[in-house]
């Protein structure tokens, strides 16, 4: 699976924006990575084209001293599983100079963007456990056999390609709506992402977190509530509405620090109502600002 890392904030030159209760800042020596990598379930829900296909050739040499190379990998589909791949391809890596390249003929899945080119390759005779194409389920496990990873990726193509329960609503209406779900300590998908941070993995806004969401919006921690109250905007209908402007009032409140021109400043901020609001405009429902609303609390703040 593809991983993004962004790098935990540092002191920053200008103005700087820190929940107490959230986060640390750290010298940039001791920076660490937070990883954020997507499941296979979530590029089998989202993604507008998948294959199978097989290596043809690979390109990239390491300039004198490097230890690592961009290595480009060309590809030819063999069977479609989602809509309508190119018949080739290829996908780029940076990789260390003593990584073996795939072999020709070696068997890949494809994942295409909406570009058409590859943005996720999972090779299928020995998936990985780190590193590029690792095939993460949604319950943090790490897939290691062709025979699991396609059977989930074709189940997910079924749920796509058949119609929804109710008044012939077309397969898979609208657009995908995904969650980010922090990865647990315990699991093999911290094992496989963890550099120092936290670590996220995206998967498929499905049926079976809502009702956990709707519970944490009761829960005694401002920061839980917040975070499910941004989240349950992947759930339109009633139910969340009707939380979601319970919300807009709750009392919940977190100390936001800003630095400005080398002056530390402190404000209460009302999280929960903000993330509420957030929420219930993202789903295109018209409700005034909170009581409480504060401009220097950063909407990134409702994830965290």
């Amino acid at each position: 699976m593809r991983t993004s890392r962004f790098a935990s904030a540092g002191p920053a030159a200008a103005t700087a924006v820190l929940l107490t209760v959230a986060a640390l800042l750290v010298p940039r020596s001791l920076e660490a990575e937070i990883n954020v990598a997507e499941s296979l379930d979530w590029l089998a829900a989202s993604r507008p084209a998948i294959a199978l296909g097989e290596v043809l050739a690979n390109e990239g040499e390491a300039a004198p001293k490097a230890l690592w190379l961009n290595r480009t990998t060309s590809v030819a589909v063999k069977r479609p599983l989602f809509g309508e791949p190119a018949a080739r391809a290829t996908f780029t890596r940076h990789v260390p100079i003593e990584s073996p390249a795939p072999k020709p003929g070696a068997e890949f899945l494809l994942f295409f963007a909406t570009d058409g080119t590859v943005d996720c390759a999972i090779e299928l005779a020995a998936p990985p456990e780190a590193g590029h194409g690792v095939a993460y389920a949604k319950d943090f496990r790490i897939l290691r056999t062709r025979e699991e990873i396609l059977r989930l990726v074709e189940e997910r193509v079924a749920r796509r390609k058949a119609p929804k329960e109710g008044a012939g609503a077309p397969p898979e209406a609208g657009p995908p709506r995904s969650l980010r779900l922090e990865t647990p300590e315990a699991s093999e998908a911290f094992r496989s992402l963890f550099s120092g941070s936290a670590c996220y993995l995206i998967v498929p806004a499905d049926a079976e977190y809502q009702p956990k969401l709707l519970e944490e919006t009761r829960s005694k921690d401002v920061r839980t509530r917040a975070r499910a109250a941004w989240r349950l905007a992947q759930y339109p209908g009633p139910d969340t509405v009707e939380t979601l402007r319970a919300l807009l009032t709750d009392d919940g409140v977190d100390v936001l620090r800003t630095l400005r021109n080398g002056k530390q400043e402190e404000e209460r901020v009302y999280t929960v109502r903000q993330a509420a609001y957030a929420a219930l405009k993202a789903l295109g429902i018209a409700v005034e600002k909170p009581a409480g609303w504060s401009d220097a609390l950063p909407a990134s703040s409702y994830e965290w």
